[in-house]
């Protein structure tokens, strides 16, 4: 059985603080209309669950793709997805299960936990996270066998902008 994960960093937010609170500014919800849009008529993400930090903005970033996508998959709370979190007990959660999941964060905890998902370390194999971008990595599994994981695709809204 093939596992998919997607890693979608949020899009452009407002300034201000607490940075908790920070809600997706108008030029963000713009970036996800072109990022759902071509994700959606290439029917590139299908998911059985959507995990985001808990923060406003990538709240809000993880609504507009299960809206723009139209997902039927649960939206929840994780812990470990803010900024400067260790991702290690994310990449526990995802080895502990076999379903699908998009994973809502923030920059520098995205390229930290697409690390320790490929290589095992927390700071190798660094990938760049722009905002309002996802990538697709996949792997097989069956039951506690699996391979590595692999990268599918890498795609972000200005490769839509016209």
């Amino acid at each position: 059985m093939e596992q998919r994960i997607y890693i979608a960093r949020h899009a452009h937010a407002e300034e201000g603080s607490p940075d908790e609170s920070r809600t997706l500014s108008s030029k963000g919800f713009k970036q996800m209309g072109r990022l759902c849009k071509y994700l959606a008529n290439n029917d590139m993400v299908k998911v059985d669950e959507i995990w985001q930090s808990g923060l406003v903005r990538a709240t809000e970033t993880a609504q507009c793709l299960h809206d723009g996508l139209v997902l039927d998959a649960p939206t929840k709370t994780v812990e470990n997805l803010s900024p400067f979190d260790n991702p290690s007990s994310v990449v526990e959660a995802i080895d502990s299960t076999s379903n699908s999941i998009l994973i809502v964060g923030h920059e520098p905890n995205l390229s930290a936990l697409y690390s320790l998902l490929v290589s095992g370390k927390i700071d190798e194999q660094k990938i760049v996270f722009n905002k309002a971008s996802i990538l697709a990595l996949s792997r097989l599994r069956a039951g506690d066998q699996k391979t590595k994981w692999e990268i599918q695709w890498h795609v972000w809204h200005k490769l839509f902008k016209s």
